[in-house]
């Protein structure tokens, strides 16, 4: 008799795009998953102080597709910023790997609240999605 021990599947990396950012305020770190246009309106319309009546329109294609909001939460001034580095399909999961990006030193900023975010479309899967956000170093 055979028996097969298994630890784990290979990681699949899934290829990403990135969406223009919209200007959104929203105060928590994380991410935000939007299976459908109006999921991203409602969302949208409540987390921007952008007074318009216009929504922005997408590259996305809702059937084949969702989009994924990654947050960095509210930070003190400009400067900060996020960088989607890979995303891979990890144990029925897909896992976004992002860096948060701090400005320098030396770098002048304004003092200004901001609230960094970046947006990526990745193909449909029927998997949780979670996010590993490297800290700034």
């Amino acid at each position: 008799m055979i028996f097969f021990l298994t630890l784990g599947s290979n990681p699949k990396e899934i290829q990403f795009e990135h969406i223009k950012n919209f200007g959104i305020v929203y105060p928590e770190k994380g991410i935000k998953i939007f299976k459908s246009y109006s999921e991203f309106e409602n969302f949208f319309k409540s987390n921007t102080n952008i007074i318009t009546d216009s929504i922005p329109k997408i590259d996305v294609n809702f059937n084949k597709e969702i989009l994924i909001g990654v947050f960095l939460g509210q930070r003190p001034t400009s400067g900060y910023s996020i960088s989607v580095e890979k995303v891979l399909l990890e144990n029925k999961k897909i896992v976004v790997y992002a860096n948060e990006i701090c400005p320098k030193k030396d770098q002048m900023v304004l003092m200004v609240i901001t609230y960094p975010s970046v947006f990526i479309k990745i193909p449909k899967y029927e998997y949780p999605v979670e996010l590993k956000l490297s800290p700034c170093k």
